[in-house]
């Protein structure tokens, strides 16, 4: 009993395996080796307005060019490669999607880990960013007598001294710790 019992549960499981299998369409092979898979793309960065450095799942690393100028599309956190079957190649029609944007691919070629560098590098360079901000207070001749410059030295974690004065950094203390190192 217990043999039949698991005989029908094995072909009850193999027979739902097998219809499963079928439903779902077998994808074709890359047709050439040159091809980008675009289900396995991990990164995409935009170099300029025509021109994306994608990397692929297992290392190797492509520029798409596209057939017109698509600013900030790899900004925009939805981007993805469209294509038949998801194999991006030279020739057949592929698009760069994000939002209600859609560009075409006009071209694709491999790419060397230095020359993907240099256009995630580019891609920096034409981000707008603001100038650095440095801020420092006036050197004092000496220290005063003032409650300001009193401080646990447990607490005191560099200093450092230079032309405009010195400097140091604390650990943050609570209200609740003071009073609590106040108190010892």
């Amino acid at each position: 009993m217990r043999l039949l019992t698991a005989v029908l549960l094995g072909s009850t499981l193999f027979g739902y395996a097998s219809s499963t299998a079928a439903a779902e369409p077998l994808r074709p092979a890359a047709p050439n080796a040159e091809c980008l898979d675009a289900r396995k793309v991990t990164e995409l960065h935009q170099a300029d307005p025509r021109t994306l450095a994608v990397a692929e799942q297992g290392g190797r690393l492509f520029r798409i060019s596209l057939a017109q100028d698509c600013p900030q599309l790899a900004a925009q956190a939805d981007a993805s490669l469209l294509a038949a079957h998801g194999w991006v190649c030279n020739g057949a029609p592929a698009y760069v999607s994000s939002g209600q944007q859609r560009c075409a691919v006009s071209q694709i070629a491999s790419l060397s880990a230095r020359e993907y560098a240099s256009a995630a590098r580019q891609r920096d360079s034409i981000i707008p960013t603001l100038d650095g901000v440095s801020v420092r207070e006036a050197r004092r001749r000496n220290f005063a007598g003032s409650s300001s410059y009193c401080f646990n030295p447990s607490m005191l974690r560099s200093w450092s001294e230079d032309g405009q004065g010195w400097w140091w950094k604390c650990r943050l203390v609570t209200p609740a710790r003071i009073a609590t190192t106040a108190s010892n």
